[in-house]
């Protein structure tokens, strides 16, 4: 029964990662990038500021900003969807 479980959590988990995939895929590259890297969807592993701003070019509080408009975005996003 463990492994059903296990099987369970682990489509579920496939399912949302398809749906945060195609949210992320309506921001504009740089802030998908950055929260990509920050929440460590690529590698597995959450980045810091300082790391983001590297890999994009850009300063540590510019990778800061882009990180927190993504959100913004997201969110504004999604509860556009709720209300309609």
């Amino acid at each position: 029964a463990d492994e059903d479980d296990y099987s369970d959590q682990t489509t579920v988990s496939e399912e949302q990662k398809e749906s945060l995939e195609s949210i992320l895929s309506s921001l504009p590259e740089k802030k998908a990038k950055a929260l990509h890297l920050y929440y460590g969807l690529e590698d597995g592993f959450e980045h810091p500021y300082e790391v983001i701003a590297d890999q994009l070019g850009v300063s540590r509080e510019r990778a800061r900003q882009l990180c927190q408009e993504g959100l913004e975005k997201l969110r504004s996003s999604m509860r556009d969807d709720m209300a309609a």
